[in-house]
């Protein structure tokens, strides 16, 4: 998966990186053409221009990559609360009687177990299924504790248990839909690849006026702004395909916790 990753990476990486150096040689020529063109000796530059273009174009990928970083982290935040909520309904099924008790903890653990697996996901099909395989053991949880409601073993205690198993049903839910949903918009990466082509365009444009610059400074702006894009983009993307994943260590340390309390 890593590898795979990488290599995707890697490619998205340098076709970003033409497409700068694309748009920046589009406008050298631009430039170079109206230098040679020009009439009467008119001042034909655009700096102020060019700058504030940059500016515009450096302020949207500092506020898209606000709104990826704000999406990541709390992505990380909801695998500590799944961790957290896992561990509390699994010792509050305590309260509850047998063979209840020993059934619902066994689900919970075996939850435990196929949420550990998230770090191991390779493709959308092993996604799925280990969506398939949570809702059908959520269902096997609650369906456990409707049977015991409705033989009136409902107490205080039973409601706390109800109150755990629902926040581990949320924040499933909620890890979906933040992980797999929430993404940036298209319209959003449209506008951003339009905005980068003309500033680039613009740089190039300067450059060809002037008949300055050099190969070894487009190249490190191209670099440098293709970095900065590609960070974007993998921070956006789902668990299957991201360079830097959610670490799923809070649900690690619960599994080992587990293993070792029944040893």
């Amino acid at each position: 998966m890593i590898l795979s990753s990488l290599l995707s990476s890697l490619l998205t990486y340098f076709a970003i990186v033409a497409f700068v150096l694309l748009s920046i040689w589009i406008g050298i020529h631009l430039g170079q053409y109206i230098q040679r063109h020009k009439k009467n000796g008119k001042n034909l530059s655009a700096g102020s221009i060019v700058s504030a273009m940059l500016a515009l174009l450096g302020f949207m990928l500092a506020l898209t990559l606000s709104l990826v970083s704000s999406r990541y982290a709390a992505r990380k935040a909801l695998v500590l609360e799944e961790a957290n909520a896992l561990g509390t309904a699994i010792l509050r099924t305590d309260f509850l009687e047998e063979p209840l008790r020993t059934q619902s903890r066994q689900l919970l653990i075996d939850y435990v177990d196929l949420r550990s697996q998230v770090q191991d996901i390779k493709n959308k099909s092993q996604l799925q299924k280990l969506l398939v395989d949570s809702e059908a053991i959520q269902d096997e949880l609650w369906s456990l504790a409707n049977k015991a409601s409705s033989e009136e073993k409902e107490t205080e205690v039973f409601a706390l248990y109800i109150q755990s198993l629902n926040e581990v049903i949320d924040l499933h839910s909620e890890r979906y839909n933040q992980g797999l949903q929430y993404r940036l918009h298209p319209t959003i990466w449209l506008l951003t690849y339009f905005v980068t082509m003309l500033a680039m365009v613009a740089v190039g444009y300067e450059f060809g006026l002037s008949n300055s610059g050099s190969v070894l400074g487009f190249l490190l702006l191209a670099l440098m702004f293709s970095a900065i894009v590609l960070v974007i983009l993998d921070l956006d993307k789902t668990a299957t395909k991201s360079l830097i994943p959610v670490s799923q260590q809070p649900i690690l340390d619960l599994q080992e916790k587990l293993k070792s309390s029944n040893k």
